[in-house]
């Protein structure tokens, strides 16, 4: 994953598990939505990585859901992400410029789902392979 992005949620991320841990003792049934705009999508990416690594109690209950969301994995990490059995959707703006960084030629792709949102056309699903 991208080391900027990485540092950025290990700087949060122990409060983060804290208050979810907290959250999900208290509230069993409920799930656990992650959610983030912008650097927040990248971080929750990263965060709903981490969860699948280090929290297995909690994928059952896990969705993720960004908004406007840079590059954040290599393929590897995103073929990866796509085979954990949660819901992930990547919400894309029509001429955002942050989701096209950074470029894939310096080896970063999207995950899938991207969910395409154009003001002229619509929404629309998009292909599987995150881009």
């Amino acid at each position: 994953v991208h080391i900027g992005f990485l540092a950025g949620y290990k700087s949060t991320a122990d409060g983060i598990k804290k208050n979810i841990a907290d959250l999900a003792a208290k509230y069993p049934d409920y799930k656990i939505v992650l959610t983030g705009h912008s650097l927040g999508g990248a971080e929750a990416t990263i965060a709903a990585a981490d969860i699948v690594l280090t929290r297995q109690e909690w994928v059952s209950k896990l969705q993720l859901w960004t908004y406007g969301e840079p590059r954040v994995g290599t393929p590897a990490f995103v073929n990866w992400l796509s085979q954990q059995p949660f819901p992930i959707y990547r919400v894309v703006n029509k001429g955002d410029l942050v989701p096209q960084i950074p470029t894939r030629s310096l080896g970063f792709q999207h995950h899938s789902q991207e969910v395409w949102y154009s003001p002229n056309d619509g929404t629309k699903f998009c292909g599987s392979n995150g881009e």
